[in-house]
Parts: C-alpha cells; structure tokens; sequence
C-alpha cells in the first residue's frame, strides 16, 4: 500500500505525491543532510535522512537518474496560527470544541525545502530539486499539553494527530467541557496564553506498546489509608459516583499519575472508578432511597464530621426547586439564588464534569452553564411530568426528584454498595497502563505558543499572490509615468535646440550636402509621430548634424546635436 506524502503548491493547495513504502526504504540509522537555520530562539540544526537507494543512484554514471534521489525531513515542526472559526478576524493556536481542544503542526516547509536542496548539491555536487524532499512517513504523532496552576498542580492533556497524510497535522487533545483540564486551558486562554507549550513526539515505522496497568497492593491501600477514609468502623458503606470522583482526584496526585502514566485526570477517574467498582463494591450503581442511603452513606470528603443531618440535606435540597403556575400552566423553575448559595456553603473540591457538588456527597445537575442561561428552568410547554422526567434525566445528577403539590423534593440519590474486604488484597486497574511508542525513527519537539507558523489556504495564498503582483503592477505604473514625465520633458528640451541648431547651420557658410539639406527639409516638414520612429545618423565633418534616436521604456527620445558650429 503505498505511503502518501503532500507537497504545497500555490495555486492548486497540496499536491499528493504517491512514493511506494518499498521503494522509499529510508535510512533513519544517520541523517544524511544536516544544515543549520536561523529560528526565532536561536540556531536549529535541520536534518534530512537518505532513501536506501540514494547511495546506489549517485554511484551510477549519468544525471538521468538523479530525479529518483529522495530524502525526509521533520523540517522543523511549529504550532500554526489559524483564522477562529467565530471571530474569522481574529487568530488563533488553540480552538476549542465541544470535548476536545485542536491545534495544527506545521513540519516541513518550501524554505525547509529549499534550504535542504542547496545542502545536497553542494555535499553530493548534483542538481536536485525541492520536490525530491517530502515529509517523513510518520507512524504516530503523540503530543502533551500540560499546565501548572498558581498551587503548582501539574493538568495533563495528551492528544494524537489522526490523518498524517495531511499537513499542517490535526492534533486533538481530548478534554471535555467543565472537565478540570477544559477549565484550566480556558483560564490559561484568557491570561497566559503565551505560556502553554506543546510536546509532540513524532514517530516513523514504530508501533504502540502497552506497559504495566496500575496495580495498588493491600500495604499501599493501608499507607494511603483509604479504608480508614472510606469505611470507619463500618464493613460496608454506600458511596456516589462524586465521593468516587473525589477519590480518584486524590489518588491522581497521591500515585503521580502524571508523571507515572501520562494520563489526564478525567481520563483516570473514569477509568479508576470502573476498576474499582469491579474489584470492591457489592452492585452497581443504583437509585435508593434518600433516607436509607444517608444511614449507610460514606462520610469520604463530606462537610460533616459526625453523622449526616438528613432532615437538614432534604430541606436544603427541597429548597432548590418550585412548581410555578401562570394561569393554567404549571412549570418546574430553578431558585438560582438557592442552588448558587447551597453549593458555596457545602461544595467540595471535585474532578468531575457539570454541576455543582453538595455537601461533599452528590452532584446535582443545572445551575448556569458557561453562556450564562439556567439549563434546569424547563420549557413551560411540556406537561409537569414530561418537565420532571427530563430533570431526572441529567446524567451528572445524582439526586432522582418527585412532585408533592407546588414542591419538588429529593425522593433518592444513586449509590453503589462497597465492602470493606474487597481492599485486603491487590487492586488492579486494567484500564490505567501507559501506552509508549517503539520506533526506527523518533523526534520529539517543544512548540511554543510564542513561536508558530502561519499557514494559508490555497485560496489565502493565491490572493496574496494576486495582492502582491497588483501592489508590483502598481509601482511599475508609477515608476513609468515619472519616467514618461522626465523623458517628455528632455525630448521637447531637445527638439527645441535641435531646431535652434538646424537653423544656425543652414545660415552657415559651410555648404550642406544634398543629403544633409533633404534631411532637414524631411524633418522640418514631418510630423513628430511619424520622425520620432527613425533612427538616423548623418554626417561626421565639422559642423554636421547628429540625429539619434533610441529607444527607452517604449518611448523614443532624442539625443542631443554634436559637432554644430554657431
């Protein structure tokens, strides 16, 4: 199947040039070019790796082959500035979409290009052209995007090109909306942008290689004292999906995670609270209801030290909602003043995604979304109970709701049920392993915000052409009408003292040839339009007449008379 490189042309966008993997069969054992370029931080060395059969070409006699030499490069890859998708005026490195944030990666370029060619001929002292050097045929792009926040916490994103047959490459960092990582590159977006950096390593005939998954042992599980934490002196304990988010986020740092497997933090949690719902708990999620599941709910990362005030939590969660009615229509409405109040005064530090978190124990979903509309004032059309089905229906909501008279009450919560004996003995999480890349052929490169590229379209470079060929167009234009202007200006100065001159020989005692007298009488009697055109040269005694005329920027002037005596 053959190996798809793009060379950029123009006019026509990217030309897709076909080279078969065979044939191509590079040597990434040592580069065979190596030049030095100027970057806006300094000096890069640019490389370029042989196919195999180069050495073979230029070995052979003749330059008839030389056209099949070939080479690869990474050139020297940047991140791209590209038009924002909502404000096409405004440029942009980060777009951000609806779970994940893209950037564009610009390897080689036509300078890259042309800087290689110049390299091989002088080193190989033959002609080749820039079209002989294309993109290294990658296997894999693996990039990081990660951030420090003021605390010095480490928030990891990690993304992946898809089409590499494409440049600039797409890379897409996976990061859902009010996920931590999404909500820490926005904060980053609007104040430090400069700061963010990308690491990508780009990697050429390799494949990917699964390391160990994550493994507790039972002596960790006492160190971290996660029994203690989850249980007290109970044997088994309800818990909600949030106290399992709060867990997996202080086992993020507590296992380095980060460093340790390079995985971001709502990749984790997802797949650590799928582990351990495997390995510890009794059943799966489900609704019970409110009262009994405060009696046997885990006090992990709750506000409350002692028991739980359940007459206290239904009362503030009763507070949230109300049935509203204008005439005869009836509506589930958000007290937003309620819901913001409650979440301040019993929210806890959470990874998860949407909502707010009460009392450290569940997640209620609604509120306000990040336009600023609350999400959970359901559309008065809708029959009460349609409006209550879809309440239940948020899937970040814990809380299940019912409908008693003008109120709207909490009537259960989702819980699964955790045995304290599942944690007497190795915890494996399948889906926590660190993925590496082995490889012929790998680079790995810090691109800066601070530092990119900018890439146009096909159709950008084309105007651009067109705006610079106008801009040159122009300035010939006016180069010419100042030439005309002094040339004009020159030609009358001279046709004036050309007749001066014409009528001080003809008063002269020197005779004229026949020639002479018949060229005067010819210059005198015809139209300019039409002498202009002649070239002429007469006469080389004294008091002769010089008539050349030559041409200069498509007008015809006339030099001065020599050799006329007074």
């Amino acid at each position: 199947m053959p190996c798809q490189f793009l060379l950029p042309a123009l006019l026509l966008g990217a030309i897709a040039l076909q080279v078969g993997c065979q044939d191509l069969n590079i040597a990434f054992d040592l580069p065979d070019l190596s030049t030095i370029i100027e970057s806006e931080h300094g000096e890069l060395q640019l490389e370029a790796y042989k196919a195999a059969n180069n050495d073979r070409i230029l070995q052979s006699d003749g330059t008839r082959k030389l056209s099949q030499l070939s080479w690869v490069s990474l050139g020297e890859p940047k991140l791209v500035r590209t038009k924002d998708r909502r404000n096409p005026s405004q440029e942009v490195v980060f777009d951000l979409k609806a779970d994940r944030v893209s950037v564009q990666v610009s390897t080689l370029t036509a300078a890259h290009r042309k800087k290689l060619t110049e390299t091989a001929n002088k080193k190989h002292e033959v002609e080749v052209n820039d079209a002989q050097f294309v993109n290294v045929p990658l296997s894999h792009v693996d990039c990081r995007l990660e951030i420090l926040d003021d605390d010095g916490r480490a928030f990891l994103l990690t993304g992946s090109a898809g089409n590499l047959h494409s440049f600039p490459l797409h890379v897409d960092f996976m990061a859902p909306k009010n996920s931590p990582e999404r909500q820490m590159v926005e904060s980053r977006l609007k104040n430090h942008t400069d700061e963010l950096t990308v690491k990508c390593k780009f990697s050429a005939n390799g494949k990917k290689v699964r390391s160990n998954a994550l493994h507790i042992s039972s002596q960790q599980v006492k160190n971290l004292g996660l029994v203690e934490k989850l249980f007290g002196p109970a044997d088994q304990v309800s818990v909600t999906r949030q106290q399992l988010l709060d867990l997996s986020s202080e086992l993020y740092s507590a296992l380095s995670i980060v460093e340790e497997y390079e995985m971001p933090q709502f990749q984790f949690s997802e797949a650590f609270i799928s582990g351990l719902l495997h390995e510890t708990v009794l059943g799966a999620f489900s609704d019970v209801n409110l009262d009994e599941a405060l009696t046997t709910l885990s006090r992990y990362a709750t506000a409350f030290e002692q028991d739980l005030p359940a007459d206290k939590i239904k009362k503030d969660l009763g507070s949230l909602y109300k049935v509203h009615g204008e005439g005869s229509r009836r509506h589930i409405v958000l007290d937003q003043a309620a819901y913001d109040s409650l979440s301040k005064r019993g929210s806890s530090s959470s990874s998860g995604s949407g909502g707010a978190s009460f009392f450290g124990i569940f997640k209620l979903g609604g509120g306000r979304d990040s336009r600023g509309s609350s999400r959970d004032t359901v559309h008065s059309h809708q029959s009460l109970d349609d409006q209550l089905t879809e309440l239940n229906s948020h899937q970040e909501s814990d809380v299940r709701w019912a409908i008693e008279g003008d109120k709207v009450v909490p009537k259960s919560i989702r819980v699964a049920k955790m045995w304290k004996g599942g944690f007497n003995r190795t915890l494996r999480f399948s889906r926590v392993l660190r993925e590496v890349t082995e490889a012929a052929f790998s680079r790995t490169f810090r691109m800066e915000v601070g530092n990119t590229e900018q890439v146009k379209t096909a159709w950008e470079q084309m105007q651009q052409q067109q705006q610079q060929q106008l801009q040159q167009y122009q300035q010939n234009i006016a180069a010419f009408t100042a030439q005309l202007k002094n040339t004009t200006e020159v030609m009358r100065s001279d046709f004036s003292a050309l007749q001066i001159k014409i009528n001080q020989i003809k008063r002269s005692s020197w005779a004229l040839t026949e020639q002479e007298k018949n060229l005067i009488k010819e210059w005198e009697g015809a139209k300019f339009e039409e002498w202009k055109k002649k070239s002429v040269w007469v006469g080389e005694r004294k008091g002769s007449i010089l008539l050349h005329f030559v041409s200069d920027i498509g007008i015809y002037t006339m030099h001065h008379c020599s050799r006329l005596s007074d």
